[in-house]
């Protein structure tokens, strides 16, 4: 009997410090938890394409400024504007290392995918991201342009 009182003893101490510990943990985590953007837009999109040659290349410039080094994915999505059947085209790429720096001027060349065909489209790039604490995902452009037919 003796012995069942001394495990249950250590049991609880046991528990007790654990939960101590994930309650102190979960705190610290939160304290330092960045609640705004992972990715603040400073200037932009500027110089846009607003004319693009259907499989052309849409291009656009970009200043940002990074408040978390968190690894993620670039979404890109393109939506059909003109009418009838929607049509949503996506793409995505992983954050490349050289991407995660405290600042950065860029100009974004885009080769436009196949099913983004002649009319008017919305294009708008998300950078979703996956730190430690949290994860969020940041719009960083969003434009209307044109697609046209490649007149050769």
């Amino acid at each position: 009997m003796r012995l069942v009182a001394k495990l249950w003893t250590w049991y609880a101490h046991a528990a007790g410090i654990l939960l101590i510990a994930v309650a102190a943990s979960f705190a610290i985590l939160q304290t330092f938890a960045h609640d705004g953007p992972v990715v603040e837009v400073l200037e932009g999109p500027d110089n846009v394409s607003s004319t693009v040659p259907y499989k052309g290349t849409l291009t656009y410039r970009l200043s940002t400024r990074r408040n978390a080094s968190c690894p993620g994915t670039v979404i890109s999505s393109f939506s059909y504007q003109g009418g009838g059947a929607p049509v949503s085209v996506t793409l995505s790429r992983p954050i490349l290392p050289t991407e995660i720096r405290r600042s950065n001027d860029f100009t974004v060349h885009l080769q436009l995918p196949e099913h983004v065909h002649p009319g008017i489209w919305l294009y708008r790039s998300i950078v979703d991201s996956a730190c430690p604490t949290y994860a969020r995902q940041d719009v960083v452009a969003q434009f209307q342009f044109t697609v046209i037919d490649d007149v050769d």
